[in-house]
C-alpha cells in the first residue's frame, strides 16, 4: 500500500521540483526561490535569507558541476504528508547535500543543506 508520493507521475513532478529548486539557489535567484516556499517556511527564514545561508558552506561555491542522484521518500508528520528528497551537488570549490521537502502542493515545505 504505497503513498501519495508513490505515484510515478507525482514523484517524478516532486524530483523535477527539487532540480529547479537546487538551479535556482545556485544561479543565486533567491526572489524567484521564495516564491516556492511554503508559508511555514517563509515564516521560519524570517530574519534571514537564502544568501544568508549560502554563507554558511562558504562564500565562493564556483558553478554548479553535477548533480547525483536524487532520492526520496515520504514523511508524515502531524497528520500531513511530505515529500522529502536528498541529492549530492557538486560545485567548483564545493559538495554539498541538498535536503528539501515539498507539501503536497509543490511548495517547498523544508530547506536544508550541509
Amino acid at each position: 500500500d504505497g503513498g501519495y508520493y508513490d505515484n510515478l507521475p507525482i514523484a517524478f513532478a516532486f524530483r523535477e521540483g527539487a532540480e529547479e529548486v537546487i538551479a535556482l539557489f545556485s544561479a543565486e535567484e533567491y526572489e524567484t526561490l521564495e516564491g516556492y516556499a511554503s508559508e511555514e517556511l517563509r515564516e521560519a527564514l524570517a530574519g534571514t535569507s537564502f544568501s544568508v545561508i549560502r554563507g554558511y558552506i562558504g562564500e565562493d561555491w564556483g558553478e554548479l558541476q553535477s548533480m547525483g542522484r536524487i532520492y526520496m521518500v515520504e514523511i508524515r508528520e502531524r497528520n500531513k504528508a511530505y515529500a522529502a528528497v536528498q541529492v549530492n551537488v557538486s560545485y567548483e570549490n564545493v559538495n554539498v547535500t541538498f535536503t528539501l521537502s515539498f507539501n503536497r502542493q509543490m511548495e517547498l515545505y523544508g530547506f536544508y543543506v550541509r
